[in-house]
């Protein structure tokens, strides 16, 4: 038999077993080590409590606000959103008005960011009255992880809408809704690794009592200003997990093709 012949054999044999090896040791290692990348979204109608979502102290003092206030408020909803990736930037988020056939945006106003972002709106407007849309969407630079945007927004009955008065927690989501997400607000941020992560916000629940629509009077704990926060994220895919999958399947490549070599040449 031609020893060289054999050795080559042997060789690419060997080299098959290590790749296929390899790469169940890669499609089977964890992602603990993956960066993550996600954001916060925070909503509520009272600029300081905003700011400060978890100070009570803050909620109690937006609560004594009049009814027709309350009610302009919530037309008039502020929007932070938070980077909490690894390591990734945000480079662009939207979020889309929820009941589309009902509302619109009329505008939308950067309040103020962590030092050193800037930012592009792409629409609406910053002017009311001008251009209505059905969705926000803002592009950054530097939107770097732990760093937050916050801007506001408002809301406009579109032609044909009978209830004047929008109310983001009717129209984002259904407060104390049923848990149909389907009309709900969605939105999306686009991160500089290349991960897209988003998703419609929920129906948030609360114990607290509160008041739709126009009120002339409402006593002290009859109403309540909260903020309203979710989450979104995904963990980014690992490169090298995805190098050694790859060598897995050149191994089993290798093996398949050896196997089809069933002939061995005869002895010079």
């Amino acid at each position: 038999m031609n020893l060289s012949f054999l050795k080559t054999q042997g060789v690419l044999r060997s080299l098959a077993l290590l790749a296929a090896a390899v790469g169940v040791l890669g499609c089977n290692a964890t992602r603990a080590s993956a960066d993550a990348v996600g954001y916060t979204v925070t909503l509520a109608e009272d600029p300081y409590v905003i700011a400060d979502p978890t100070n009570m102290g803050t909620q109690m003092m937006a609560t004594w606000a009049p009814q027709t206030v309350l009610l302009i408020e919530r037309s008039r909803p502020y929007i932070e959103v938070t980077n909490t990736s690894d390591s990734a930037n945000l480079d662009s988020f939207t979020i889309t008005i929820g009941k589309p056939s009902l509302y619109s945006f009329d505008y939308a106003n950067m309040i103020s960011t962590s030092p050193g972002i800037t930012y592009t709106l792409v629409t609406p407007t910053s002017t009311p009255g001008q251009i209505s849309s059905n969705e926000v969407t803002l592009n950054f630079t530097g939107f770097a992880p732990g760093d937050y945007v916050r801007f506001q927004t408002g809301i406009v009955p579109d032609a044909g809408n009978p209830n004047p008065y929008p109310d983001y927690r009717q129209i984002f989501f259904d407060l104390n809704g049923n848990g149909n997400t389907s009309d709900n607000s969605m939105n999306t941020a686009v991160f500089s690794d290349g991960m897209t992560v988003g998703g419609h916000l929920e129906d948030f629940t609360s114990s607290l009592s509160t008041i739709f629509g126009p009120v002339v009077y409402a006593q002290h704990g009859q109403d309540h200003v909260i903020p309203f926060s979710q989450s979104f994220g995904a963990a980014a895919p690992e490169p090298s997990a995805m190098v050694l999958g790859g060598l897995g399947g050149l191994g089993l490549i290798l093996l398949g093709w050896r196997k089809t070599k069933t002939r061995v040449p005869a002895a010079a």
